[in-house]
């Protein structure tokens, strides 16, 4: 396929002369479809071997054949994946892709692919020594990449595993031309789910892998455009994203936190940079660019930045820090955007305070008219609403911290996020007052030259203004939102006419709300009511509030004491309150899951509602934790009903769904008795992933005491080890042994998968072959004796 022209592979010889330090290769020398001529030995990888071969009609020509090692030719997984990598590769045509031409089978039947033999030199060996490649070089090679996948996504295949060392490097050095190698782990769309991986195999490189992967979850194209953003990354820093000293840790970190910001490791990288790397290597796939083509045009800036076409970068280079400006849609710069983020989450903060105060005290006004508060008490209240916001504010810091502080990508996005609804609260807020002003101002050139209402200076209006800024806020933040997932016109309508009317609506009723309660408590001053007017109805007022509450406080002195100490009704008898009436259990029954789940408040230990209720949660997958609780209890209240064979293969569901496995399993153990164990022997013969689980609970004291014969013997004849144990068993599964016994009897009888033979291709004899004449007899007398029993 390739190989470096300058530098010894795994320290072997490479020439034919050496042969005999390396052992003698018998596909050396050999010619493969009368076409190629196998020359001499390359390298080996995880997969296969590589040799230089030449085309015997035209011996100018060479190419490169990668075989599939000798060991893994009779695993047809691998056999299938080698042979996915040479469709893959081969339908994909771009300059940028190693070209791949056949694919056969040699003498000792293991798969090959013929591709080109390429001169040069590994990306992963280039970054060997840990030093980074100047911002130019880095940047060519990642836009030859993108065109590489672009072009073998529109084929519909994706590569899954890109990483430096399936990157080649062919040409002059300072320009070079990069080949995209190694399609092992490429995955054809039209692929149906039983394709060769599947959803919950990690397979790739853990430092370049990207997080869905390394879930274990279904990868799409954007895997690959995790994989570019990772190779970027590491040509720019000299080194991977991720990097523990576990394979195990690695994975964790891809799967959980941001890669160090590249700034941090090279500081003369442009921000701009650095917020297209983190952009492409975002968790969420649906953070990332969405196509190799938006990557590759966000890189396009950087390829003629000023600075030198050297191949390693020298720090510090302040003349690579080109003048871009590269980001969110709104294009705001990323040259301190820390700071920016950090002024307006303070502003915000300090805005958020002054507001909610403004709106405690102006809540006081609305609620004690004519009251002024204390020094005492306005401390108290702003003790309180700092100590309240408090904890909040430091698990939001953190959040922030981990979250947005860390990637430039996501701080511009913060930004933008916090600066709209800001501006818009602050915009409200500012008209609704000014709002008022006017109106003062017309009612006053109305009033001649009286005095004016001055209803825009009362504080009652805090609560109100205070409303409408966050109404204005909310609103904001909403558009943002929905923008977000793109403009359509159903969006256009739901952030236009009708955000912004709803918007207005609700801000207009808080508006007029305001002004009927600021004009509410007025004096009169010849003959025109004033707010705040010192007149003789104020001590009146004031007299009435306080008056108020001895009022009140009188009526309740009047209340007879006989009646607050009133005896309650009697309880309902023990039996009636843990049995729900069977009209009451009809009506839940009609009414779904929720009204089920009501009545059981009521009546927790009720089978007649907890058999009802498991089955209705039962044709929710997403509820398997409530369904697993209300199995329990109505196991607990009514073992006999783990008979219903409506509820077993809930049980048996939930066992077979991860998230539940365990606890099924205990379900099992713990509250089914003998049907419990039954089913556990079932997983123990029907899946492999439970197995062990299932048999650890099977072996347990409690389970084994109420085991039947029957099912013992057949459990014990599952799990003994040796031949000649199970021939020891066989007078005692012959007396106790049913259907379970003979379906273990005929495990145990059948030849094995294939890896036999002179070419391995024949089926291997059972285990305990000597003994399958035994174990079919034994077989054959329990059957004999179940159909007698039956007949009886």
């Amino acid at each position: 396929m390739i190989l470096p022209d300058d530098r010894p592979t795994l320290d072997l010889p490479a020439h034919p002369d050496d042969l005999a330090a390396i052992g003698d290769d018998p596909l050396i020398g050999t010619t493969l479809q009368d076409t190629y001529k196998v020359v001499r030995f390359l390298a080996e990888g995880g997969m296969g071997r590589v040799y230089e071969a030449q085309h015997t009609r035209i011996t100018t020509k060479r190419f490169a054949i990668k075989v599939l090692l000798a060991e893994l030719k009779h695993s047809l997984d691998t056999r299938l994946r080698f042979r996915r990598e040479a469709e893959a590769a081969a339908s994909v045509n771009h300059p940028n892709v190693v070209g791949v031409h056949d694919f056969g089978y040699a003498p000792d039947g293991r798969p090959y692919l013929v591709s080109d033999f390429l001169e040069g030199r590994e990306l992963g060996e280039l970054l060997g020594d840990k030093k980074p490649l100047s911002m130019p070089i880095a940047v060519s090679i990642a836009k030859q990449l993108c065109r590489a996948l672009a072009a073998a996504h529109d084929r519909g295949v994706i590569h899954r595993d890109l990483k430096p060392a399936n990157v080649f490097l062919v040409g002059p050095i300072d320009e070079p031309e990069v080949r995209v190698l190694d399609f092992g782990l490429a995955r054809i769309v039209e692929l149906t789910e039983a394709g060769v991986t599947q959803t919950g195999v990690v397979m790739g490189t853990p430092s370049y892998m990207a997080p869905e992967q390394a879930k274990g979850e279904r990868a799409d194209h954007r895997a690959d455009i995790y994989g570019v953003g990772a190779v970027l990354y590491t040509c720019l820093t000299g080194r991977p994203p991720h990097e523990e000293e576990t394979a195990q840790q690695t994975v964790l970190a891809v799967m959980s936190r941001e890669a160090t910001r590249p700034c941090l490791i090279v500081p003369s990288l442009p921000p701009e940079l650095e917020v297209v790397v983190q952009k492409s290597m975002a968790i969420d796939p649906a953070e990332r660019f969405q196509t190799m083509r938006d990557l590759e045009d966000a890189l396009a800036p950087f390829l003629d930045a000023p600075g030198s076409r050297r191949l390693v970068s020298s720090m510090p280079e302040s003349s690579v820090r080109p003048s871009l400006r590269v980001g969110p849609p709104d294009g705001d710069d990323v040259h301190g955007v820390r700071r920016r983020a950090t002024g307006w989450i303070v502003l915000a903060v300090a805005l958020g305070l002054v507001g909610t105060l403004s709106a405690i005290l102006g809540g006081f006004t609305l609620l004690w008219p004519g009251r002024s508060i204390q020094r005492s008490e306005l401390l108290l209240v702003v003790v309180a609403v700092l100590g309240s916001l408090f904890t909040p504010a430091l698990l939001v810091v953190r959040w922030l911290g981990r979250r947005y502080w860390g990637n430039s990508n996501r701080m511009m996005q913060l930004v933008a996020t916090v600066r709209g609804p800001l501006l818009a609260a602050v915009f409200a807020y500012g008209v609704a007052a000014l709002g008022a002003r006017v109106l003062d101002a017309i009612r006053a050139h109305q009033l001649a030259r009286l005095p004016a209402p001055d209803a825009s200076g009362w504080t009652g209006w805090a609560p109100f203004l205070f409303g409408m800024a966050l109404l204005a806020a909310a609103a904001a933040f909403v558009r943002q939102r929905v923008l977000a997932g793109g403009r359509s016109a159903l969006r256009g309508f739901l952030v236009g006419p009708l955000l912004i009317g709803s918007t207005i609506a609700a801000s207009g009723g808080l508006l007029f709300l305001g002004r009927v309660s600021a004009t509410r408590d007025v004096g009169d001053v010849g003959g025109v009511k004033v707010q705040g007017a010192a007149s003789d109805t104020a001590p009146a007022a004031s007299g009435s509030a306080s008056a108020a509450p001895s009022a009140a406080a009188s009526a309740s002195a009047s209340v007879s004491p006989s009646a607050s100490a009133a005896p309650s009704a009697d309880p309902p008898p023990i039996g009636a309150a843990d049995r729900a009436p069977p009209a009451d259990i009809e009506a839940a029954g009609r009414g779904g899951t929720a009204a089920l789940t009501a009545l059981q408040a009521r009546f927790p230990r009720d089978p007649a509602v907890l058999s009802p209720l498991a089955l209705a949660l039962g044709r929710e997958p997403q509820r398997g934790s409530e369904l697993l609780r209300v199995l329990d209890a109505l196991f607990t209240e009514d073992p006999g009903a783990a008979l219903d064979p409506k509820l077993a293969p809930l049980v048996q569901t939930l066992a077979l769904t991860p998230t539940t496995s365990q606890r099924a399993i205990d379900l099992m153990k713990d509250r089914m008795g003998v049907r419990g164990a039954e089913m556990l022997f079932d997983l123990v013969l029907g899946n492999p992933d439970i197995r062990p689980r299932a048999r650890a609970a099977l072996e347990t004291a409690e389970v084994q005491r109420i085991l039947s014969p029957a099912l013992k013997v057949a459990f014990d004849l599952h799990i003994t080890p040796s031949c000649q144990g199970r021939m020891d068993l066989l007078p005692q599964v012959i007396k106790d042994g049913d259907e379970r016994a003979i379906g273990v009897l005929t495990i145990f009888t059948l030849p094995t998968k294939r890896g036999c033979g002179p070419r391995k291709t024949w089926a291997c004899p059972p285990p305990c072959a000597k003994e399958v004449p035994a174990f079919e007899a034994a077989a054959q007398q329990i059957k004999t004796r179940l159909a007698k029993t039956k007949g009886r």
